[in-house]
Parts: structure tokens; C-alpha cells; sequence
């Protein structure tokens, strides 16, 4: 009988170490590149510190005012807080997993230099993402969708 414990406590204990990896793979699904909508640009996605994940962009289409009426023509679009390129940027930022493929934490747009609450769901097989960002209750929010993506697009 006491056999029969020990092999039953050592199989929940299993269980559970078990079920605990298969979250924080789940938690990763998140981490690569993804294409933005329009194909505008790439942001990629990493975890970082305290089991939190991030993501900076990595590439734009128009890294450059191409507007000839634009009193920066020419000239690189840079974060309005920063005044530094767009490319490298964090945009997404203390992404929290929340389970059921969905995170939450900020995002910030660097060229309103504002920053956002934020929902990310994985969709479509985890190849696509659906991200909305909102201020105050998410139904007033704008959801946008990322597709994973392997390579950087050409200009």
C-alpha cells in the first residue's frame, strides 16, 4: 500500500512539472518576427526579463520621409519622445502571458509618442497575431493583425 502512494504522489508531482512546461511553452509561442499589417514593418518579439516579453521593430518599409512637402524629407522618421530612428524602437512592452495564447502589457507608438494598453492573442495556427490596442476599456480599442514571418521583406 505504501508503494502504491509513493508511485501516486510521484506521478502527480510529474503532473504537475509537466503541465508547468507545457505553459511556459506555451508562453514562448509568442517570441520570432512578425510582418505588420499593410507590410509597413517587422517587429520582433523576445522575452525578456521576469518572464516578460517585449518587441522592437526591425525593419520598416519607408524608413525615410519620402513626402517631398514634408519639412523632413529625406530624413529618417524617428521617435517623436526619443528623436532617435524608428528601427530599433521597443514598441511592445512588458507583455504578460495570460494563458489560452493571449498576453497583456503595453504598447507604445513612436510616432504619436503615446503609450497604450494592450491584448495579443495568437490566431490562426500561431502563425498570426491580433493585437489591440485601447486607453481605458478595450472595447473603444483599434485591433490590428501581425503575420509570423521568417525573412525581412526587401524596399
Amino acid at each position: 500500500m505504501k508503494k502504491i502512494i509513493e508511485k501516486s504522489l510521484i506521478i502527480t508531482v510529474l503532473t504537475f512539472i509537466s503541465f508547468g512546461l507545457n505553459a511556459q511553452n506555451s508562453a514562448n509561442d509568442i517570441v520570432g518576427k512578425w510582418l505588420t499589417e499593410d507590410d509597413e514593418s517587422v517587429v520582433e518579439i523576445y522575452k525578456g526579463a521576469n518572464n516578460k516579453y517585449f518587441g522592437k521593430m526591425i525593419w520598416l518599409k519607408e524608413p525615410i520621409d519620402m513626402d517631398k512637402k514634408s519639412p523632413n524629407y529625406g530624413k529618417p522618421f524617428v521617435d517623436k519622445k526619443t528623436n532617435q530612428p524608428l528601427t530599433g524602437t521597443v514598441i511592445l512592452r512588458e507583455l504578460k502571458f495570460n494563458g489560452k495564447d493571449t498576453w497583456k502589457g503595453d504598447v507604445y507608438d513612436p510616432r504619436k509618442g503615446k503609450c497604450f494598453s494592450c491584448k495579443i492573442k495568437l490566431t490562426n495556427n500561431k502563425k498570426t497575431i491580433k493585437a489591440k490596442a485601447f486607453f481605458g476599456i478595450s472595447l473603444l480599442g483599434t485591433t490590428v493583425v501581425w503575420q509570423r514571418t521568417n525573412k525581412i521583406p526587401k524596399r
